[in-house]
């Protein structure tokens, strides 16, 4: 299966195995953690691999369940600078678990422009009906005004605060429409 999401600096693709020791420089946050052992990546692969050969390959049907493991890559040179993961459920229901970029890219505006193309993705590719995601509580995110309510809170050790908020595609439609910079950012899905 062909699938690439593009952007203006950036796509997002199906992870590959040889993503994976660069994937794994993008989580180096934890205190002490000297990355994964060479078994540990071999089976994440192995799982993802298999999640991702699974994915739906069209939008969700209302039973549809798995997950997609994308890997962020720079137009200009191809290079993998991080990856998103992404759950979708039954109900067209999608959960951002986790998005994260290597430490020498992370000055950039990756993380927004990853941000708003994984929720065209949700919204236009996959046809969720709703998203959920957590967000900081110790500091401002640029997804505030459209995450706007809690359903939970939690601590996070080592990560601050956290809460959880879902909208639903007409909360995206209406927030986006008023959104210049993110709404004419380019947006091209290639899935067949």
């Amino acid at each position: 299966m062909t699938f690439k999401i593009t952007g203006e600096t950036i796509y997002l693709r199906k992870t590959q195995e040889s993503d994976i020791d660069i994937m794994a420089q993008a989580v180096d946050f934890l205190r002490g953690y000297s990355g994964p052992s060479e078994n540990s990546k071999k089976y994440f692969w192995y799982r993802e691999n298999k999640a991702n050969n699974l994915a739906v390959t069209s939008p969700l049907e209302n039973d549809s369940h798995g997950s997609f493991l994308l890997t962020i890559c720079k137009i200009s040179d191809d290079s993998v600078i991080g990856y998103h993961y992404l759950d979708y459920f039954p109900e067209k229901r999608v959960e951002s678990r986790f998005s994260a970029i290597i430490p020498s890219a992370r000055n950039g505006s990756f993380y927004k422009e990853a941000g708003i193309l994984r929720h065209k993705f949700y919204f236009e590719g996959l046809q969720a009906r709703t998203a959920h995601m957590k967000l900081p509580l110790d500091r401002a995110h640029y997804l505030d005004t459209l995450y706007t309510s809690t359903e939970r809170e939690e601590e996070i050790t080592d990560h601050g605060n956290w809460r959880w908020s879902t909208i639903s595609s007409s909360d995206w439609s209406t927030w986006i429409a008023g959104q210049d910079i993110y709404r004419n950012q380019s947006y091209t899905l290639n899935w067949n």
